[in-house]
């Protein structure tokens, strides 16, 4: 009995013991900042309750840290009672970076996901590095270094501290192309983004290492194929290690077969609208088959843009003009087809994001004004047409309807913040020397879209300076106004025998008929004062004196060229007639000028032929033409022959002449050993004349003629030319030079 006894009283302690253990409560240490009520929202237990054991407080302790407002947290038993200390998550008193001499420290503070008067978290931190690193990624350094610390300010505050090590910065310091025969090297560098970086030129670093640029790039030559019907083209890159901080670009082309159009199909045109436009179409059939009927976007896309403006000058806004292709049993059809439009009236024009650009300078750029009818596809050749003005970097035009018939029209556009530029030059002539040349230039002018433009010029024969202001047209942007106020000293001793001062101011008014063809005309007002002759006779002394001239001139151009430097296919020329009336002038004259560019490309799309023609006459209405009027021959306009080399000499003053042809025919390409397509070569043969002199006798026309070679160059400076020529044809009075060079192109 005794031993139940003693069984029951030790079950019973053991049972009292047992919850007197779980009657135990907590106590917060260290949380300055959070109250219990806010710990309570961190636990789904009852932290009032005073019946905790181990294993509820761990349960406890883990959901409280697993709140970023607590650092740290740990726990001992003390009496009754369980004391949970807390380290709260400290307040960040400042963002401090350290090192970063390329990148502005704002760009990450910014962006970063811990930020000034937070709460510090430990876990943000390689999060806010691993930014910086990507940052500096895009930026080309691939080796940065980054370590974060903390400084405490009191128990409650911290800095924080990122540390940088820039080290150097990685380039692309070489760009190769592999498999492209239809494009040079030199058109796919000119028009990726990425670029190699320069040996000779300290301006030009180099692209950085960034993959996004160069997946655009990939994309963009792939697009440049496929616009000339390169569909099934393939393209890769790779990266290639080239040093530490160098890498090598590396693009891999397949181009298989080009798509050729086996027939124009234009049933789905209504009789009305073939007949509207089937001047278009036989021009659009002839452009076509000088190409040989290969599909090329620019030549579809200029008919389409043709048609359809057009149909508008007839009134006819319900529809435009488009084309694609279709595969047909292996036959390739471009089908031409008319697509309804939805025409509307213009109710308003409104524009956002010009806070440079004024309203009226961006609406007298757009061919629509309200109470216009339009449709979609004018609003998008609208869109493009902006897009092409130097101080817009985007553009986009939208529209708002507003009733049954009419809409706003939403431009919204990005502007340029710079658009003004100095620039300094160097100019290497065999004609005329050494040359340096300064301009200031700014193509938005306080916003109104007007361009100022300020340059001099200086080499052996001139001091040139010249201040132009350009204005567009409100009612017409392709119609432009253009002032110049100009001064030039002439020192022709080693030619003509005098020195000259000119000054004077010009006006033209020019219009941009077409992408292809402008005109122009003007009237010019100048003084020039002949003096320091070196003779006395009067091809010099006619010179000799202070003059006052009134000049008329007219000035069209027409250019289909594929390239401005280096042409290997298409057309151009430039006719220009200048007028100075008797009763207006002291040195009355009239001259005509022609000039015509012809570049036939050959089928492997890197050799051309070329035709090349000059024609000028000139005469005096009041006398003798003065020698200043006249033309000359020689030189870089005539290969094989001096400057000025050409032509009538009295003793070593030269006369020039009234009347000029020359004509030019080669056949250039790249040079076969130059892996990066910038060096072009020509062989040419060019004849001419110049004749009919008024200060010389019996001058009458005389047949010259040279053949010669030359290399274009092109550096990271400039283009380079060096040309030999021999001359083949000659009169005894003509002075040669077989070597000549320009800072330039050839031809």
């Amino acid at each position: 009995m005794f031993k139940l006894n003693n069984l029951v009283l030790l079950i019973i302690f053991f049972i009292l013991f047992n919850l007197n253990s779980y009657s135990k409560e907590i106590v917060f240490t260290g949380n300055e900042k959070l109250q219990l009520d806010d710990l309570q929202t961190l636990s789904k237990l009852d932290i009032y309750s005073k019946n905790f054991d181990e294993l509820l407080v761990n349960e406890l302790i883990r959901e409280l840290f697993i709140s970023d407002l607590i650092n740290d947290i740990s726990y001992e038993f003390y009496e009754d009672k369980y004391l949970i200390k807390i380290n709260e998550s400290p307040i960040i008193n400042q963002i401090i970076i350290n090192g970063n001499l390329r990148i502005d420290e704002q760009i990450f503070i910014e962006n970063f996901i811990n930020k000034k008067d937070s709460i510090f978290l430990k876990r943000n931190i390689q999060n806010d590095i691993n930014l910086i690193q990507n940052i500096y990624s895009s930026k080309g350094y691939q080796f940065v270094e980054i370590n974060a610390v903390t400084e405490k300010i009191n128990n409650n505050r911290i800095n924080l501290i990122y540390n940088i090590t820039e080290n150097k910065p990685s380039n692309i310091f070489k760009i190769s192309f592999y498999g492209n025969n239809f494009f040079s090297n030199r058109f796919l560098s000119s028009k990726i983004v990425s670029k190699e970086k320069s040996t000779f030129n300290i301006f030009k670093s180099g692209s950085n290492l960034n993959q996004d640029i160069f997946d655009f790039d990939n994309k963009l030559i792939e697009g440049l194929y496929n616009d000339y019907g390169f569909f099934d083209v393939k393209t890769n890159y790779e990266i290639v290690p080239y040093s530490k901080y160098n890498y090598q670009l590396n693009f891999y082309i397949e181009e298989n077969s080009r798509v050729q159009i086996d027939n124009i199909d234009t049933s789905s045109l209504s009789d009305n609208i073939f007949n509207l436009l089937e001047k278009e179409l036989n021009n659009f059939n002839k452009t076509l088959d000088k190409k040989d009927f290969f599909y090329d976007t620019n030549v579809i896309n200029n008919f389409i843009s043709a048609s359809n403006a057009y149909l508008y000058q007839s009134n006819i806004y319900d529809l435009s003009i488009e084309a694609k292709i279709e595969f047909i049993k292996n036959k390739t059809i471009l089908k031409i087809f008319s697509k309804p439009q939805s025409p509307f009236i213009v109710n308003k024009i409104i524009i956002n994001g010009n806070s440079i650009s004024k309203d009226k300078t961006i609406r007298s750029k757009i061919d629509f004004e309200p109470g216009d009818i339009i449709n979609d596809e004018i609003l998008s050749d609208s869109e493009v047409k902006l897009k092409t003005l130097s101080y817009l970097s985007s553009v986009n035009i939208s529209s708002i309807k507003t009733n049954y018939n009419s809409n706003d029209i939403l431009i919204e556009i990005d502007e340029n913040k710079k658009t003004g530029n100095i620039n300094f030059a160097g100019s290497l002539s065999g004609d005329t020397g050494l040359g340096l040349g300064f301009n200031i230039n700014d193509k938005n002018i306080r916003g109104s879209g007007n361009e100022l433009d300020f340059s001099i010029n200086l080499n052996s024969e001139q001091t040139f300076f010249d201040f132009v202001y350009k204005t567009t047209s409100i009612k017409n942007s392709r119609i432009k106004n253009e002032y110049s106020i100009f001064n030039n000293d002439l020192d022709l001793t080693n030619s003509f025998g005098y020195k000259s001062k000119e000054y004077g101011v010009r006006y033209a008014l020019s219009f941009q008929y077409n992408v292809n063809t402008s005109i122009s005309s003007g009237l010019s007002f100048k003084n020039s004062e002949g003096y320091a002759s070196t003779k006395n006779i009067s091809s010099i002394s006619d010179n000799i004196g202070n003059f006052n001239d009134f000049e008329f001139n007219t000035f069209i151009s027409y250019d289909t060229k594929n390239d401005y430097l280096f042409p290997t296919d298409g057309n151009s020329f430039v006719i220009r007639a200048l007028y100075s009336p008797n009763d207006l002038s002291d040195n009355s004259y009239y001259k005509l000028i022609f000039k015509n560019d012809n570049y036939y490309q050959i089928s492997d799309n890197k050799n051309y032929l070329f035709l090349i023609n000059n024609l000028g006459i000139t005469d005096s209405q009041n006398g003798k033409l003065k020698t200043i009027n006249a033309f000359s021959l020689g030189g870089l306009n005539f290969k094989g022959f001096d400057y000025r080399g050409i032509g009538k000499f009295d003793g070593n003053i030269y006369l020039g002449g009234n009347k000029l042809m020359t004509s030019t025919i080669g056949y250039g390409g790249d040079f076969i050993f130059d892996e990066s397509d910038n060096i072009n070569y020509k062989l040419f043969y060019s004849l001419g004349s110049i004749w009919d002199s008024d200060y010389a006798s019996n001058d009458k026309f005389n047949l010259r003629s040279s053949a010669g070679i030359s290399l274009d160059i092109l550096t990271p400076l400039a283009p380079i030319s060096l040309t030999y020529a021999v001359p083949i044809d000659q009169v005894s009075t003509d002075k040669t030079r077989r070597f000549n060079f320009i800072l330039g192109t050839s031809f």
